[in-house]
């Protein structure tokens, strides 16, 4: 079995919401993590892999190849499956998507936080280290 990681409270609290969404509201989770991750996710990727100084082989934002090879559809895709589900809801079940996805968007900005003022710096160091990463790659 392998090694379990604390959790942080800002994790424990997300996993506590996701664990008690009702399956209709775990689509405001998809809509947060998932978008969140095929949009700016891709978009951050290069940045990310410069500014962590990791190898080219990183994966963390890739997708299968059948995403991957078509993205906008495979997004507009999901898009229209999840407004398809929202159809087949009522109001309450809607309210309660839209609930989730405030609580997923909270829940992630917390465990930013929690990372404290250090995350500016960090962040300013990630910056730099980007912006060091795009010059060297130029360069080659």
């Amino acid at each position: 079995e392998p090694e379990s990681t604390p959790q942080s409270p800002a994790l424990s609290a997300y996993v506590k919401q996701i664990r008690a969404s009702s399956d209709g509201g775990l689509i405001g989770h998809l809509y947060c993590r998932y978008f969140a991750d095929l949009f700016g996710g891709s978009m951050l990727s290069e940045p990310t892999r410069l500014a962590l100084a990791l190898p080219a082989e990183c994966v963390q934002y890739r997708f299968p190849e059948h995403v991957e090879g078509a993205r906008r559809e495979f997004i507009e895709a999901l898009y229209t499956s999840i407004n398809h589900a929202g159809e087949a809801m009522d109001q309450s079940e809607r309210d309660n998507v839209v609930e989730e996805a405030r609580a997923a968007f909270s829940h992630n900005a917390s465990l930013v936080r929690e990372r404290g003022p250090a995350v500016l710096g960090l962040a300013a160091l990630g910056l730099g280290t980007i912006a060091s990463g795009y010059a060297r790659r130029l360069h080659l």
